[in-house]
């Protein structure tokens, strides 16, 4: 007899003295003899077989993905979707991997130490290390990146082959070959020198009127009449219409304050332990022809541009910024929300206030910080109404 076919009392004292039914069994000394059980085509199940191709792994991903707001493996094939897991590393190796085909974030889980990162989880946590400030070197990374030696043999068959799929050409293989970035100071001992400096105070839109110039940067305008003459012919020397120098005035005011702005960005960043260098200076070294000078560019290959307002017109920018692939662009305004946001569709950048910024800073030095930017803040905000 089966074990469900006896009276529930009979199957209480079962319980209560042999524990399971079996051992009953065992204890009795009873053998159950059963007819062999025979697969006649009437009675055979009829089922085609599950197949499993890119269209069905991508809906019923979606679905997945939708329903329980996860990409994890292991929290899928507990709520029933094993089946689809072992679809995807089927057709694509690994979880991970089938996740990128689909567009779909890589989600990070627990893994065996013999397993191997993949290429795109490789990218990402090198990239993700290098920002936080480890060393550009193979030692430094695969200190900090467990299973990074592997991955770099297994996928990229050298070091070489790690920089060039990262995009991130100071990698080093030996930590003596790593170069701090340069701090940028202008040249002004050379005419060229000089030059590139007046250049890039163009390109970022400092003030350049011979007034503005002669009070807050006389340095230069010594380096300029000992090498080239006067600051009219400077400026003219690298094709500046002087006129439209002085339309400026003296009392650019948003020109100053956008200047400032920019110094004391840069200060915040090196308090908070940021690594980066300024106006791409040394860049062209490395990179031949790189003629784009953004504020800062971090370890990552991460460009950021300073702003004095949420509001202000950066298309432009961001269009000639992404032709030269960086690692994702950042604008940093001043004045506007103090909100963190993710913006454009085809041309995408992050929007940042300053003041996400300054809130990382123990409560002392963002005082000191929220202070200075809100003087240069109001100032901007008045030389705007002048205007």
């Amino acid at each position: 007899m089966r074990y469900d076919e006896f009276p529930r009392r009979i199957t209480y004292e079962i319980v209560k003295h042999y524990g399971t039914y079996r051992n009953a069994k065992d204890e009795l000394n009873i053998e159950i003899k059963r007819k062999p059980y025979v697969l006649s085509a009437s009675n055979e199940r009829k089922r085609k077989p599950h197949k499993w191709n890119d269209e069905k792994i991508r809906s019923e991903l979606k679905k997945a993905v939708t329903k329980y707001s996860t990409t994890s493996s292991t929290q899928l094939s507990k709520k029933g979707y094993r089946n689809l897991v072992d679809a995807v590393r089927r057709h694509y190796g690994t979880w991970n991997a089938g996740l990128v085909a689909f567009g779909y974030e890589v989600a990070y889980e627990y893994r065996s130490p013999d397993d191997n990162l993949s290429k795109e989880e490789t990218k990402e946590r090198v990239l993700n290390a290098l920002a936080s400030g480890i060393k550009p070197t193979r030692g430094a990374l695969e200190k900090e990146i467990r299973g990074l030696k592997r991955s770099i043999e297994f996928n990229f068959e050298g070091i070489n082959g790690l920089k060039e799929y990262c995009g991130f050409c100071a990698i080093s293989d030996k930590p003596s070959e790593y170069k701090e970035p340069k701090t940028y100071r202008p040249k002004l001992s050379t005419a060229e020198g000089i030059k590139r400096e007046i250049i890039r105070m163009w390109y970022i839109g400092a003030p350049m009127n011979y007034t503005y110039v002669k009070k807050k940067r006389c340095h230069l305008l010594e380096a300029v009449n000992k090498h080239i003459g006067s600051w009219k012919h400077a400026v003219e020397s690298i094709g500046i219409n002087y006129s439209e120098v002085t339309k400026q005035g003296s009392t650019n005011v948003l020109s100053e304050c956008g200047t400032e702005f920019e110094e004391v960005f840069a200060e915040l960043l090196t308090e908070l332990n940021y690594k980066y260098i300024r106006e791409g200076e040394g860049i062209d070294e490395v990179i031949p022809d790189f003629k784009l000078k953004p504020d800062f560019i971090l370890p990552n290959w991460r460009w950021i541009d300073c702003k004095l307002s949420e509001w202000s017109d950066i298309r432009e920018t961001i269009i000639r910024y992404h032709e030269e692939e960086p690692n994702g662009i950042t604008i940093v305004y001043l004045r506007g929300r103090n909100h963190r946001i993710e913006r454009g569709r085809k041309w995408k950048y992050e929007h940042i206030s300053v003041y996400q910024f300054t809130k990382q800073l123990p409560k002392e030095r963002q005082q000191y910080y929220e202070s200075i930017l809100r003087n240069i803040e109001r100032r901007a905000d008045e030389g705007a109404v002048a205007i």
